[in-house]
């Protein structure tokens, strides 16, 4: 095999291009010596020797697990200080034990004080030590203790103090870089994780408590941030092969990527247009499906193709757009498959074939399994742990080993007949003869005692109804060993019980309905003794329900709407053949229950009569009309259909699907807007009723403003919801707490507040920097490197309606997260939609630290709805135009003058419906003939600064052209040119 190319390979076949592992390995030892922090790779990937030797760089030192095979595998080969990366389950304290005491450095990691309890418990020989890393979570939301809360403090406390046992390290993984999408985000998470641990490690210093500090997850380390050098270790892994998840998140590129599938065609699909290939999920994993547009993978060489879907074995392959060109892809030719993810992947192949620029060099063997062993399986043999590879045996294994040996040993198929089958299953009865209209009897069913009484006297409504008892149930599957006397026995039909048959009440759904629609306070009388009997189909039911004691009559007044009566009533509900039960069939039930409601009939007309006499209403003739008493009919008379009343009709009329609503809307008034300043004049005079009240609660709340300084002095940041602006509330606090303190106040609902100028504000006010930066991000680490310098300096930042429009965003939220986790930089906010919660992920809830105080206050939302459109009040723009004169005041005049031609040429078409913005080809041409710039990336840089203070937003036509549109009304913008030409 060796020299052979990879295409001789049988597929599905894992192929491994050593010069880019080595090449891969190489890059990330050199980013830790950089850094000047100790690598720790994790083996979890590859699960092999020679790609260990590969990331260590032969020293077979220092490496990460994640489950016992893989740790007893390298110690089995002579590798040593191995971290097992898994939070300690209780089960596998022993085999931990064994390897402590093997190993020069064997570490476990925990999070849970139960697991420290455990190594406690299981003291090593030798006087050795437990080595234990403490878990952390810095917001990947995974496993470990949250870094915010004080068990973490408490549990590395009693880890460090504990007898034999010694806290090696703080262990934290960001896997949350693998939601990010460019070197920023990765870098920005990296950032957020390093210092949440760096803080963790401070907070240990001050109990006196000094270990390791160790983050990784493969995006970080591929790009690293200055501060991770202040880390003892990192610990990626995925590095080493690399795949297209790690491609779209930023951290390699295709290139890069060391592992690939192969595969074969192995048919033609031409009605559906697809092809077949040998590789199904068995082969390369679901991982990925629907993450990519090419499927479950990016077949290399061919962008068109996608893998649609997959089987265990099989896999299908349709082109992204058009036919299929079926001469490029004879039978029997190679596809090459780049995997989404490259562990998942490496997991489904027992070897991997490794080459050299398509050469074969020889294959690598990973070790599969979770370590565990057989003891608690009974015969399965002595399956434990050895140090040959072979032996490691998974749970999976050990299960199918025992199922195997039950099957060779106990399991017997017999077949049985159908004869035999229905005389184990039928008990028959010597001397009983069926009917021929019977049902044949199934199951035996016993009447508990005085059920046959009571079933005689019709008071039994349960047995009525099919429901029976659990425990008469059951003793009904099992009658056959029984010998009772035949009466004791009521014989119930197999269908009775499976399909759950009951005694078929006429029209109990309406009844039902009826009852729970009525008027409250009317009470309904139902006889428990004297079932009504069933009616037919297609007649009115009245009086369903008859009382016992006829000297007193109970009118049932049922206020079912109209339509619904008429929906419950339908004919369609029930068959004319209907009777009790559906296998009966009497033709004397029929006459019993026509009887019965001819006499119901009498009896409600009768009471109809008497109900008519005490109602008063507005008009006889509709009262005669609504009311009038139906004659007696006969049989065979056809009834008339219940008439609704007056209250029936109109809900019926207004319940209908067409609604009119009425068009006497405040426009029609003709009114002109009054413009705020007016309204608020008018308004001066009518002050609040509840104003005394209101002040009341102001008063409330201000006595919690000395807890709000504690607490932020704790570490903590206050929010404060409730109806009714905060605004006052927050001010007086400002006013009276934080006049001698630097405070920064931002107003959140302030329509074109930005994350820019927060951060401006910071930088250039409060911390009086002059430069500028690149990103927010640097504007951030400046921020936070500043304050750690100055222990002593602490910054208060207030913000009316942190859940503003403009600061709802993701960036602004992470940003202001990342402020307010800073140690001297404490954030008070406040909030007022009801959803704000839900902006806030686990990890920016941990960065923020939240005390929720609940401030209800009853204020008038004036400044916050100030900048926002109404039907009573004019915007009159002064606002938006002082805003637009300052912004283009501080630019340069090149700036200025390509403003203004976009602001002309948009009032040149203000008329023009057609209007949908200027070319930026045409607007390029427009601006070098007037001089103003010398290139389009000069231009774009100028677009760049209107974009960023809102002045101008781009869009694409359907001819893919991008078109400039000025985000500013043309009454501001005609203003605006009026002013500059004064000027």
């Amino acid at each position: 095999m060796e020299g052979e190319p990879v295409s001789a390979l049988f597929t599905p076949a894992l192929v491994v291009d050593v010069d880019k592992v080595k090449r891969n390995a190489q890059r990330m030892r050199e980013r830790c010596h950089k850094l000047g922090v100790q690598l720790r790779p994790h083996m979890k990937t590859h699960k092999t020797l020679e790609c260990a030797d590969i990331m260590t760089g032969g020293s077979r030192r220092c490496i990460v697990v994640s489950t016992l095979a893989e740790a007893s595998f390298y110690a089995d080969h002579g590798f040593d200080d191995i971290l097992y990366a898994y939070c300690l389950p209780l089960d596998k304290v022993e085999r931990c034990a064994a390897l402590s005491e093997r190993l020069d450095l064997f570490q476990v990691l925990l999070d849970h004080p139960d697991a420290l309890e455990q190594l406690r418990k299981r003291p090593l020989k030798g006087s050795r030590q437990w080595h234990v890393w403490l878990k952390l979570d810095c917001g990947n939301g995974r496993a470990g203790v949250l870094h915010s809360e004080p068990e973490s403090l408490q549990l590395a406390q009693a880890i460090a103090e504990a007898d034999g046992v010694e806290l090696t390290g703080v262990y934290a993984h960001c896997g949350n870089t693998y939601n990010c999408r460019g070197v920023e985000q990765i870098q920005t998470v990296a950032q957020e994780t390093t210092i949440l641990t760096l803080q963790f490690m401070d907070k240990l210093k001050a109990f006196g408590i000094s270990c390791k500090s160790s983050i990784g997850s493969t995006p970080s380390c591929s790009h690293p941030v200055q501060d991770m050098g202040k880390l003892s270790e990192v610990h990626p892994g995925n590095y080493v092969f690399y795949d297209v998840q790690q491609s779209m998140i930023g951290s390699c590129s295709l290139d890069d990527v060391a592992v690939k599938v192969l595969t074969r065609v192995i048919g033609h699909c031409p009605h559906r247009n697809q092809l077949l290939v040998d590789c199904g999920w068995a082969g390369i994993s679901l991982d990925g499906g629907g993450k990519l547009p090419t499927g479950y993978a990016v077949i290399e060489g061919h962008p068109n193709l996608k893998l649609l879907s997959m089987t265990q074995e099989h896999g299908r392959v349709e082109p992204l757009s058009g036919p299929l060109d079926y001469s490029k892809y004879p039978i029997g030719s190679l596809l090459t498959l780049i995997p989404y993810h490259s562990c998942a992947t490496a997991m489904m192949h027992p070897v991997y074939y490794v080459h050299s620029e398509g050469r074969l060099l020889g294959k690598w063997t990973p070790t599969r399994g979770c370590g565990y062993d057989n003891r608690s399986w009974p015969d399965g043999g002595d399956t434990s742990m050895t140090s040959a590879p072979s032996t490691l045996l998974c749970r999976d294994q050990v299960e199918m080993q025992y199922i195997q040996t039950l099957w060779m040993s106990v399991l017997e198929v017999k077949f049985v007949g159908d004869g035999d089958v229905l005389e184990h299953i039928v008990d028959k009865q010597e001397g009983v003869q069926s009917s021929a209209g019977s049902v044949q009897r199934m199951v035996k069913f016993k009447s508990p005692p005085g059920r046959k009484g009571c079933r005689e006297d019709g008071q039994q409504d349960e047995e009525e109804n099919g429901v029976f008892d659990q425990q008469n149930y059951i003793q009904a599957l099992g009658t056959d060993n029984f010998e009772e006397d035949e009466e004791s026995w009521s014989r119930v039909a197999g269908s009775s019980i499976f399909t759950f048959q009951k005694v078929k009440r006429g029209n109990s759904m309406a009844h039902t309905a009826s009852e729970l629609a009525r008027t409250p306070g009317k009470s309904v009388s139902f006889s428990a003794a004297e079932p009504c009997t069933p009616t037919r189909t297609g007649r009115n039911h009245k009086g369903e329900n008859r009382t016992p004691q006829r000297s007193k009559k109970v009118q049932f007044v049922s206020t079912t709407p109209h339509r619904l009566r008429k929906r419950l009533t339908a004919p369609s509900l029930r068959s004319d053949s209907d009777s009790e039960f559906s296998p009966s069939d009497s033709g004397e039930e029929e006459e019993e229950e026509e009887e019965d409601k001819l006499k119901e009939k009498q009896k409600v007309n009768k009471e109809n009569k008497e109900s008519q006499k005490n109602q008063r209403t507005a008009s006889k003739g509709s009262s005669a009309a609504l009311y009038k008493t139906p004659a007696k009919k006969s049989k065979n008379t056809p009834e008339t259909v219940n008439q609704p009343t007056m209250i029936e009709e109109y809900f019926e009329a207004h319940g209908s699907s067409k609604v009119l609503t009425s068009d006497r809307t405040l426009e029609r008034l003709h009114i002109p807007k009054l413009d705020r300043e007016t309204l608020a004049h008018l308004l001066e005079d009518k002050p609040s009723c509840y104003s005394k009240e209101i002040q009341e609660l102001h008063n409330k709340h201000r006595k919690h403003f000395t807890k709000w300084m504690l607490q932020l002095q704790l570490g903590f940041s206050v929010l404060v919801y409730g109806l009714g602006s905060k605004k006052a509330l927050l001010e007086d606090f400002r006013v009276s707490h934080l006049s001698q303190e630097i405070h920064l106040v931002i107003n959140g609902f302030f329509p074109s507040i930005t994350l820019k100028s927060i951060l401006n504000a910071l930088t250039c006010e409060v911390l009086e920097h002059q430069g500028t930066f690149r990103t927010p991000s640097d504007q951030i680490h400046f921020i936070a490197q500043t304050l750690k310098d100055s222990p002593d300096l602490h910054v208060y930042l207030l913000i009316y309606n942190i859940d503003g429009p403009m600061l709802r965003g993701e960036k602004t939220q992470s940003a202001l997260g990342q402020l307010a986790s800073l140690p001297n930089l404490h954030l008070v906010a406040s909030i007022d939609h009801i959803n704000t919660p839900l902006v806030w992920d686990q990890f920016k809830q941990s960065q923020f630290n939240w005390l929720w105080w609940e401030c209800v206050t009853f204020q008038h939302y004036t400044e916050e709805t100030s900048y926002e459109n109404s039907l009573l009040v004019q915007q009159t723009g002064a606002l938006a135009l002082s805003s637009l004169t300052h912004v283009l005041r501080s630019l340069t005049p090149n700036a200025r003058g390509i403003f203004k031609l976009l602001v002309k040429f948009k009032l040149e078409n203000k008329d023009n419906p057609s209007y949908t913005g200027l070319s930026f080809q045409d607007f390029y041409q427009r601006c070098r003939e007037a001089f103003l710039v010398n290139s389009d990336l000069t231009l774009r840089t100028q677009l760049t600064e209107f974009r960023d203070h809102k002045l101008i937003r781009t869009r694409k036509g359907a001819d893919g052209v991008e078109y400039l549109i000025v985000a500013v009304e043309t009454s501001t913008l005609m203003d605006f040119l009026e002013n500059e030409d004064d000027d």
